[in-house]
Formats: C-alpha cells, sequence, structure tokens
C-alpha cells in the first residue's frame, strides 16, 4: 500500500513540452489546497468559539450547517493536488514487483480508470449545482446555506482533478521513454488497449445481462479486485464501482442519479468534521514538541527501573498518542527522539527499534483515534463511545508491552547493558511534571470532556487542535515557526482530503453491496453453521493477520467492513467490542512483516540500518500485540465498560 509516489515511477522525468501549463496547473492545485488548509483552520476557530460561548451565553447561530457545507471545500479541494504527487492511497502489491515499464503502464490505466468518475462526477455535480441554482434549492436547518456552491464547488475539485490526470495520461513517460525496444512499447500500448476494450466490453455485457442481485454483487467485487491490483486509488474504485452497480442492479437513471447525490450528501456530513480536525491536532502537537516533554517526564521518572529507558519510549509513546491519533507520525517521532537516548543508555539497537515499532502502533488505540471514527462512519455507531472504548484497551496494550520488556530483561539482562549514564534528582524529576502541560491539557479535553458528555467529539477535537496550536506558538522557536505551520496546515489538508475521499466511495460501495444482500446471504449462511461463534471471529480474526502481512489494514476494514460487518452483528457481538477488535488487528498490521507500515518508516529514518535488523528487533514484539487481543477476546467488559458509563 502506498500513499505517496510510485518508487521507480516516480523517477523518471516527464516531457518538458506544456511546462508553462503544468506549471500554471500546479499553482492552482496549490491554491486548492490551500483553501481546503484553511476551512480547517476556520473550523477549529469557529467550533472552539462557539463551544466557549455556550458555556457562557448562546452559541453561534448556523455553526452546524456552516460546518457541514465546509466538509465539501475540505474533501474535494485538495484531491487534484493530491493527484498531481500521486499520494491518493492505492495498493502496490503487485505494481511494487513489476519493472519500471510495466509500473508506468499501469498508472496509464489506473489514471484512466480514475479519469472515468472524476469526469462522471464533474458532470453530474456541475448539472446538480445548475438545478439548484435555477430551483433556489437550500440546505435546511437553523440557518439556510444555498446549495449550489457546495455542489458547483464539488464539480471544481473533481473537474480539477479531470484535467490533472489527462495532463498526466498525455505526460505519462511511457509514450516518449527510450529505454527498451519499440516492439516491447508498442506491445504496452496494445496490451493497454485491448485491457480497457475488454472493460469496456464486460461493463456492456454485465449491463444488459439480467443478473440476480447477489451474482451482480459477486461480479463488482471481482472487478474491484481488478482495479485494486492494477493499482486504482482505492477512493476512485470505490466510487465508479458503487456507481456501476447500481447501474448494473437497476439502471442508468438510478446510477445517474446516485453520482448527482451521493458525493455531495457522502461529503456533507457533521459527524466527519471531527477527523480533519483530530488530523491538524496531531500534526501541531508534533510541532508543539509534545512528544519530547512526555519522553523526558516518563525518563525521568522510570530510571530506577531494569529497563527504564524502553518503559519510557512506551509512556511516552502513550502520552503522544493521545494528542495525535496518528501511528505514522507516533513512529517518525520517536524514532528520531527516542532510539538515540536508548542507545546512549545501553540498549540493544534491535530491541529498541522492536519497542519503537509496537509502542508507536498505540496511536491507533488511544484516542483521538482517527481510525476509530472511520469505523464509527462506515458502520454507523457512535464516534464518541468508540473513542472512550480504546482508553482501557489503550493502556493495557502499553502495560503489555512494558510486561515483555521487563520479562525479556530478566531473562537476558544483555538487552540493557549498564552505563554511566548521569541519573536525575528528584527536583529534576518534579520539574518534568509541569513542562508536560499541553499533554495534560489535551488528554483532559478529549478523552475527559467526551467522557463526561461535556463535548461532542467534533468539539473535543476543536478545542484540542486549539490548544496545540497555541502550544505551537509559544514553545516553537525560530524564524521558520510560521512557515512550518502552514506546511502543517498543509499536510494535515492533504492527508483529510485522503481519508474523507476514501470514506466517500466506501459509504457509496457499502450502499450497492448492501443493495446486492450479499451481506445478508452471508450473515445467514454463517450463523447457520454449527461452530461456536467465537470461533467465526478467531477466523476473521485470523483473516486479517494474513491480509495485515500483505495489505494495509486500514484499507483492509474499510473494503471488508460492508461484509464482514453484519456478520458480526448477526452473531450477537457489540460493535463496540469488534471496533476495538479491527482496531488492534491494524495495531498488529503495523508491525507485521513484510509490509508493516511502522517497518518502513523506521527504515527511511533509519537509512544505514537494515531491514533484516528492523524486522528481527520488531518481530518479537508481536507477541504482546497478540496478547493484548486475547484479553479483549476473552473479557469483553474490559472493553465495553467505559463506554457504558457515558
Amino acid at each position: 500500500m502506498t500513499t505517496g509516489e510510485q518508487a521507480k515511477p516516480g523517477a523518471i522525468k516527464r516531457r518538458t513540452f506544456g511546462s508553462a501549463f503544468e506549471s500554471t496547473l500546479l499553482k492552482i492545485e496549490k491554491s486548492g489546497a490551500v483553501i481546503s488548509a484553511a476551512f480547517i483552520l476556520i473550523m477549529m476557530v469557529m467550533t472552539t468559539i462557539d463551544t466557549s460561548l455556550r458555556f457562557i451565553s448562546k452559541p453561534i447561530t448556523g455553526v452546524y450547517e456552516l460546518e457541514t457545507m465546509m466538509m465539501v471545500v475540505i474533501v474535494y479541494f485538495g484531491l487534484s493536488f493530491i493527484q498531481s504527487q500521486r499520494g491518493h492511497i492505492r495498493m502496490d502489491l503487485l505494481s511494487s514487483k513489476l519493472s519500471e515499464s510495466n509500473q508506468l503502464l499501469l498508472n496509464f490505466l489506473s489514471d484512466v480508470i480514475f479519469l472515468c468518475i472524476a469526469v462522471l462526477i464533474t458532470w453530474k455535480m456541475g448539472d446538480a449545482a445548475w438545478k439548484a441554482w435555477l430551483t433556489n434549492d437550500y440546505y435546511e436547518g437553523v440557518v439556510r446555506f444555498a446549495m449550489w456552491p457546495a455542489k458547483g464547488a464539488i464539480a471544481l475539485g473533481t473537474g480539477l482533478v479531470s484535467i490533472r490526470l489527462i495532463s498526466d495520461i498525455i505526460r505519462n513517460p511511457l509514450w516518449f521513454s527510450k529505454t527498451g525496444s519499440g516492439a516491447a512499447r508498442a506491445v504496452r500500448i496494445l496490451f493497454a488497449v485491448v485491457f480497457i476494450a475488454a472493460l469496456a466490453g464486460v461493463a456492456v455485457a454485465l449491463i444488459n445481462a439480467d443478473l440476480k442481485p447477489h451474482v451482480a454483487g459477486y461480479y463488482m467485487l471481482v472487478i474491484f479486485l481488478v482495479f485494486l491490483f492494477i493499482g486504482v486509488p482505492i477512493a476512485s474504485g470505490m466510487t465508479l464501482i458503487g456507481i456501476f452497480g447500481f447501474w448494473v442492479l437497476a439502471n442508468s437513471k438510478v446510477a445517474m442519479g446516485t453520482a448527482s447525490t451521493v458525493p455531495f450528501s457522502a461529503a456533507a456530513n457533521y459527524t466527519m468534521t471531527v477527523l480533519p480536525l483530530f488530523i491538524i491536532m496531531g500534526i501541531f502537537a508534533g510541532l508543539a514538541g509534545f512528544a519530547e516533554k512526555g519522553f523526558d517526564m516518563a525518563r525521568r521518572w522510570t530510571e530506577g527501573i531494569k529497563g527504564g529507558i524502553i518503559h519510557a519510549t512506551v509512556i511516552g509513546s502513550a502520552f503522544f498518542a493521545a494528542a495525535t491519533g496518528s501511528g505514522a507520525a507516533s513512529c517518525a517521532v520517536l524514532t528520531k527522539l527516542t532510539l538515540p537516548e536508548m542507545l546512549r543508555n545501553g540498549v540493544r539497537k534491535d530491541v529498541g527499534i522492536g519497542v519503537i515499532s509496537s509502542a508507536a502502533s498505540l496511536a491507533v488505540m488511544i484516542p483521538p483515534s482517527t481510525t476509530f471514527v472511520i469505523y464509527a462512519m462506515l458502520t454507523g455507531n457512535s464516534v464518541g463511545k468508540l473513542l472512550i472504548a480504546g482508553i482501557i484497551p489503550g493502556i493495557i496494550g502499553a502495560a503489555m508491552i512494558m510486561l515483555i520488556v521487563w520479562i525479556r530483561c530478566m531473562l537476558n539482562p544483555d538487552i540493557v547493558k549498564a552505563t554511566s549514564v548521569e541519573k536525575s534528582t528528584w527536583k529534576q524529576r518534579f520539574a518534568a511534571i509541569p513542562q508536560a502541560w499541553g499533554l495534560a491539557l489535551v488528554i483532559v479535553v478529549i478523552i475527559g470532556g467526551i467522557l463526561s458528555g461535556t463535548f461532542t467529539p467534533t468539539e473535543a477535537g476543536a478545542i484540542g487542535a486549539f490548544v496545540t496550536f497555541v502550544a505551537v506558538l509559544i514553545l516553537r522557536k525560530g524564524k521558520d515557526k510560521y512557515k512550518e505551520i502552514g506546511s502543517g496546515l498543509a499536510d494535515s489538508a492533504g492527508i483529510a482530503a485522503k481519508i474523507l475521499f476514501i470514506l466517500v466511495g466506501g459509504m457509496l460501495f457499502g450502499q450497492m453491496i448492501s443493495v446486492t444482500r450479499l451481506p445478508n446471504m452471508l450473515t445467514e449462511w454463517v450463523v447457520g453453521l454449527e461452530v461456536a461463534p467465537i470461533m467465526i471471529i478467531l477466523a476473521i480474526m485470523l483473516v486479517y493477520f494474513i491480509l495485515g502481512m500483505f495489505v494495509d489494514a486500514l484499507t483492509s476494514m474499510i473494503i471488508t467492513l460492508p461484509i464482514i460487518y453484519p456478520i458480526v452483528i448477526g452473531l450477537g457481538y457489540d460493535p463496540l467490542w469488534y471496533g476495538v477488535l479491527m482496531v488492534q488487528n491494524i495495531e498488529i498490521a503495523c508491525v507485521t512483516p513484510p509490509y508493516g507500515m511502522n517497518l518502513f518508516i523506521i527504515k527511511g529514518m533509519l537509512p544505514d540500518t537494515s531491514m533484516g535488523t528492523i524486522i528481527r528487533g520488531s518481530v518479537p514484539f508481536l507477541i504482546p500485540l497478540l496478547l493484548t487481543m486475547a484479553v479483549y477476546i476473552a473479557f469483553p467488559q474490559v472493553v465495553l465498560w467505559l463506554p457504558s458509563l457515558m
């Protein structure tokens, strides 16, 4: 799985013709990303002010409706810039194994397919915006907002993506590459033409076939798998298959109606506002140095314990997780911050790397976990309850890693060799506590606010983001501070747009799959099996564990939830409990070779360290992650107790 440019094609220089057009297009795309980032910042400030006014006077009228409309811009205005960087989330399990020229061929095919859905949405949403203008259509609420600007914004965003894709297709180095023979290039071009023609032929055949809904569903899944393996972005693939599926299941009118409504209704969703706010909070928390403060405090208080510096890394990771919600960010920060300290304190390098890879994954579980937000959006569960459900499991996960570290230190004292590092005084230990004020405040706002019912998840996210923003202004030093803030905003807008667009596609794909009745049929079949329900859960977890070795686990969750979730609920299990199991699976997948995300992040941070060393250090730390999952399965109340208090 990749969220950026393919490694090999990215190294090829594109043709220089049309450079003025390309430069102008890139400037427009960057402007769209800046607008998206500005809307996230405005949403943060507006929600913080509105929440504060709620306690002292009357809140701002129309915030709910306005922020719902703003989500449309946040989702769609950054998509083209992401495509210019080839940053849309896609599967590279096949493409990464191919030659440079064949990767470029797959890029061409995926761009053509992406272009189909981009043009379709541009056309239908442009038409919908025009009709909304003519009919004075309004978004009804406490305050009425005209619908045409929001629908027009979708058409503008996807229209810009369409232009970018056309540019990428024309400028694809495949057409101009000097490498290889002319015959080989001709074969690739012929293959592309045949593949597209075959795909069109299959589409026409399915539209004209009289298929039963569940049979149509199987065909849609097969086509979607083909899209995944040729590198079509996950979001555009799910969106296109969702719309096409409605055409096969019903008719073109229903499909076109879906294309003109769902891109707006799925994005203009107030519940989704929490996601960009959590993302921007994590970016600001990193800039404010919260990880350094948390680690420093934990390090000073664990110095007297065997392997104390390792325990400090785990504790510091848990604290930082409570301010970021991003496993990738935690992994990068911890590698840079804690590994040199562990080595200086005599920790064996492979052990230090293993601790970082496993402890960084705690951010996936501990609120503000963006993964729980995605799960909630796709299943219709309470965001607040899911976030709170992750608290105790996150603590248990950290404790389990520390327990395994302690046992390993007892069995093999050479893991941490004695050093002459100076110990902290009691004065230094107590002085480190107030230095972590930012972390403490964010934890109180997020966890305390949601658990007590004082804040909704969106309000907690906005206030947490505002606190971290203020912390950056106060704590960040240097002349590049404001440039770093701007860069952080741009990063948050890009991450938010990628994830939110996947949610839009996932919702549409899920609606189509539910109409095929495939989930219902599978649920009835599984429930009817003469097998203990817990064995089915264990089998599902095993499948996800294996998938996690080769495919990004978050993507696996998004793709499979429309089918697996009804089965789990049909077996009588609690959706919050299953959500925690899913998130724990994603934690495990971050560390599982050969495609564990944290392994690659650490490799990127430590280019002189072999991947073999990173894997050898990380694999033993799968044990505490698996034992933690066993605790959740054996004792569901560990997960469900805190949410039951809400």
